[in-house]
């Protein structure tokens, strides 16, 4: 991806009009960033910035063939750690 050249586009939408109001070019700019597919490209700003979700626990979804839907489990805990968690959170 040519993150330069995306923010090009971004930029000529602004001078054009393209964004109805500030939340649209926020909107723009932060998908460029996540476009990238890279974790140490992050932008914290503006309105998109107001309100954030997380976890204090890692997740990773495996599947174990490759065909079967991945099943998602708590990265970094022990195998009763995981079963508490996850049945808290089922429940």
């Amino acid at each position: 991806m040519d993150i330069l050249s995306a923010l090009d586009l971004v930029a000529t939408g602004v001078e054009t009009g393209v964004f109805r109001d500030e939340y649209a070019f926020e909107a723009a700019v932060q998908n460029v960033v996540q476009a990238s597919h890279d974790s140490h490209v992050r932008l914290d700003a503006g309105a998109l910035n107001v309100f954030s979700f997380g976890s204090p626990y890692a997740i990773s979804s495996v599947s174990t063939d490759a065909i079967e839907l991945p099943k998602v489990y708590f990265t970094g805990l022990s195998s009763k750690q995981h079963w508490l968690l996850w049945n808290l959170i089922k429940t």
